[in-house]
Parts: structure tokens; C-alpha cells; sequence
């Protein structure tokens, strides 16, 4: 989702730059400053959006079994294996549910993020019509 964005802010940001040389060139029309406005609109979107999928596959612990901190305890201590064996088996499921939570958590944040990647792209689409509607003379 965030090469989109890029893809995204890349077309918006060179019709953008365009907008800004033409800014200057013509006395403040009203359409410059729509277009402006909604530059800065899904720019705003586009960044919380990036912000939120960054937040949501930041590096998190999953847990794993093994855990070979137990195993080198239970080494040190000449514990039996099928003590050993019967101890592990009880990790796996609390093992599975916490990186299974981890994923779904995940998953919850980026689906927040798509919400504002989706009020982005609606307002990059209204920026480039009301763009393309201005070059045509219509106004």
C-alpha cells in the first residue's frame, strides 16, 4: 500500500507543481486555490494513511516453541526428556493464540489505514477531474 501512495503522490504532486507555476502567472483564480486545497487534502490523507501502515507491520515478538531459554534451563538442570517434552506441549497453544492475536491486531490497524487511503484516493480523483476540467476551460 505504500508504493500506491507513492504512485499516487507522484502524479498528484507533478500536476501539483504545475498548479503552482500557473499560481503565480494568473491572478488568484478561484480554481487554483480549490485545487490547492485539495492537494493538501489527500496529501494529509495519503501521510496518516502511510503512517498507519508503518505503525501496524512495525516489528512485533512472536513467540516460539521451543523457547530455547527453557530448553538450556532444562539442560543445565539434567531434567528428564519427558518432562521436558510434556512442559513444551503445553507452550504450543498459548504460543499460537498470542501470534495469532499479534496478526490480527495487525490486520485491525491496517484496516484503519485503508480507510484513510480510500478518502485519499477519492480526493486525488476530484482533484485531478476539477485539474482536467480547468484546463478545458471549464470553470
Amino acid at each position: 500500500m505504500i508504493a500506491c501512495i507513492g504512485v499516487m503522490l507522484t502524479i498528484q504532486g507533478s500536476l501539483f507543481t504545475y498548479l503552482l507555476s500557473q499560481f503565480f502567472k494568473i491572478n488568484l483564480l478561484s480554481i487554483n486555490i480549490i485545487l490547492s486545497v485539495l492537494a493538501l487534502i489527500s496529501l494529509g490523507y495519503y501521510i496518516y494513511s502511510m503512517k498507519i501502515f508503518i505503525d501496524a507491520y512495525s516489528f512485533k515478538t512472536f513467540k516460539s516453541v521451543p523457547n530455547h531459554e527453557y530448553l538450556i534451563i532444562s539442560a543445565k538442570k539434567n531434567s528428564h526428556e519427558h518432562n521436558i517434552v510434556a512442559d513444551l506441549l503445553g507452550t504450543f497453544c498459548g504460543a499460537i493464540k498470542y501470534n495469532k492475536d499479534v496478526i490480527l491486531n495487525k490486520i485491525n490497524i491496517s484496516k484503519e489505514g485503508f480507510k484513510y487511503f480510500k478518502k485519499g484516493g477519492l480526493t486525488t480523483v476530484l482533484f485531478i477531474l476539477v485539474f482536467l476540467f480547468s484546463m478545458l476551460g471549464v470553470k
